[in-house]
């Protein structure tokens, strides 16, 4: 073996990618470092005689080593990595840590991370250029795995000792993601292979380094968090992922909200988790008592897609239960999605929204939202209404673009697509249409009564309220309004809204929905509550003045159903024709 050595470059190139110490020719069958050790010695540290190095093996592949010296404090890992791309498109290891450092040029010497710095070209004898060999600092320590196979997880003190790391890692990992963001586009860098084995922890200094970087930002599995998290639940239970997770959440600062990270991170709620054993999957998330942002997340300039960020979101929303088999349904906007998990009667309904104020408007969506809900606190609790809970910030070039609006709602299918899947010539599914829309009726009604503002005495409207604003749950027969983000705004009338849509589909489906209304609250003309009235009949109630002094009864309101026959209703199989 011999080595050619290469001039130094100048200091403004080794900054801005891996420096170039040289080629090693090597044999061709394998490269050992144990056979070249006093060359490397040479190469790396000339301070110290060559009898003093020593390499050692490090993993079961044979491309990893640890050169390290007496008397010196700290030592090299040394990787062997790929010389050419396996295909065009899939840039070399080398690459890739050129890419990174001219990215982030002070990652190299970054002291919790054990990036290569430099780089040897391994050499055949007819100058193939057949391998590359990575050099970083040694990260002092242990591999995790290792740490935790010399515990004793039933003893108290060692289960302290590991919940104590994982949450180490956490805020490891959360410095780690919030320091190495793109530049350009805010996105995250991944290290794609974060797991137990590329952790380094030193117990006697209490140090965590990562190791084996030379993927980071590449393809993989882009969530580290969901890769550790279920690697150390599955090696050590669910209490150590849940310390690891919920440290992470509370500490990366992904963005200027961070100071607005959920209370449910908070230590109480770490304690409330651990007292709760994963197999405790029956217990529903608790809605919240407030309107509250969360802490914020990357959006891709491509778009947010909540499947791409299920971990996150599955951890921010429900901190203090595991969510099992989360799974996500798109509904019929392009921007609203489910958020559904096994064995659960709720789920989340998440609704992207711009972050700014719309024309006319004093405030963003999220603003409006939290201002309803800090008027009307009860909606929060309600389950028959999915209002937004809570807001997550969705940053797209380090701004603040849009908001994610979470709410609470029953598992169900939006009523418009429900129904067309029924088979409306069928009595038995006319039937079953005409029950749920009366229960709809009887719902708003419910709802109309309880929201009402006391200096106006206006019932809260929905202000968008169709059959794709109800979630219905055939199993249960439970159904609850959603699209709720419009609520208090405009002077359109829920009930005469509904009413109209669902009479496109039958007179009888609109008397339906009408006999439900008035037999559940007391009169509401255009969103007015008549206080005192007491309950009518079906639709025979008196006119009511309005504030003009006009008086508007609510027969009116409906008049071309109401001036139908009275045996309309008996007669549904005859009598109700499309319109």
């Amino acid at each position: 073996m011999s080595l050619m050595a290469r001039p130094p470059r100048s200091s403004s190139a080794a900054d801005s990618s891996l420096n170039r110490l040289g080629d090693f020719y090597v044999p061709v069958q394998r490269f050992d470092p144990a056979d070249h050790v006093a060359q490397l010695a040479r190469l790396l540290d000339q301070g110290f005689q060559t009898e003093r190095f020593s390499v050692r093996p490090v993993g079961l592949n044979h491309t990893v080593w640890i050169l390290s010296c007496q008397g010196r404090h700290e030592g090299w890992m040394l990787k062997q990595v790929a010389a050419h791309r396996r295909f065009s498109g899939l840039p070399t290891d080398t690459e890739c840590c050129d890419a990174l450092i001219s990215k982030f040029p002070g990652i190299p010497s970054d002291p919790k991370l054990a990036f290569p710095h430099s780089v040897l070209h391994l050499k055949a004898q007819s100058g193939e250029h057949v391998g590359d060999l990575l050099v970083a600092r040694q990260a002092p320590g242990v591999q995790l795995g290792r740490f935790l196979a010399d515990l004793d997880l039933a003893k108290p003190e060692d289960q302290q000792r590991l919940q104590h790391v994982s949450s180490g890692v956490g805020e490891l990992l959360a410095d780690f993601h919030t320091r190495y963001a793109d530049p350009i586009t805010g996105e995250v860098s991944h290290h794609t292979d974060f797991h137990p084995s590329n952790v380094l922890f030193h117990e006697p200094s209490g140090t965590l380094s990562i190791v084996d970087l030379t993927g980071m930002g590449s393809g993989g599995i882009r969530d580290d968090v969901d890769k550790f998290a279920r690697l150390i639940g599955h090696l050590a239970g669910d209490r150590y992922a849940a310390a690891f997770r919920l440290r992470y959440i509370s500490l990366w600062k992904g963005s200027d909200f961070t100071s607005s990270v959920s209370t449910a991170a908070s230590s109480t709620d770490l304690g409330l988790l651990y007292s709760q054993s994963s197999s405790d999957n029956s217990s529903r998330t608790p809605r919240r008592r407030s309107f509250q942002y969360l802490s914020s997340l990357v959006m891709p300039k491509a778009g947010f897609h909540p499947s791409q960020s299920l971990t996150s979101l599955a951890w921010l929303l429900s901190p203090e239960r595991k969510v099992v088999n989360p799974k996500v349904t798109e509904l019929s906007s392009g921007s609203v999605w489910m958020l559904s998990e096994s064995n659960q009667k709720e789920c989340w309904i998440l609704e992207k929204v711009s972050s700014s104020k719309p024309q006319s408007e004093s405030q963003s969506v999220a603003g409006s939202c939290e201002e309803v809900a800090r008027r009307f606190p009860a909606l929060l609790a309600d389950e028959r209404a999915a209002f937004p809970q809570c807001a997550i910030p969705l940053q797209v070039d380090q701004h603040h673009s849009f908001d994610l609006l979470v709410s609470r709602a029953v598992c169900g299918i939006e009523l418009d697509r429900y129904v067309a899947e029924l088979d409306l010539d069928r009595k038995k599914d006319r039937e079953k249409l005409r029950c749920i829309l009366q229960k709809v009726g009887e719902t708003l009604g419910d709802f109309h009564v309880k929201y009402v503002d006391l200096e106006t005495g206006e019932a809260l409207q929905h202000g968008d309220f169709h059959l794709r604003s109800v979630l219905y749950n055939e199993a249960t027969e439970g159904l609850c309004f959603c699209n709720m983000t419009k609520m208090g705004s405009g002077s359109q009338s829920d009930l005469q809204t509904f009413h109209d849509e669902v009479k496109r589909l039958g007179n009888c489906y609109a008397e339906a929905f009408r006999q439900g209304y008035p037999g559940s609250c007391q009169r509401t003309v255009h969103g007015r509550v008549s206080h005192g009235i007491g309950l009518f009949g079906p639709w025979n109630c008196a006119g009511e003045a309005s504030d003009s002094g006009s008086e508007i009864a609510e027969s009116e309101v409906f008049s071309d159903v109401a001036s139908e026959p009275d045996d309309q209703a008996a007669n549904h199989d005859e009598g109700c024709s499309l319109m």
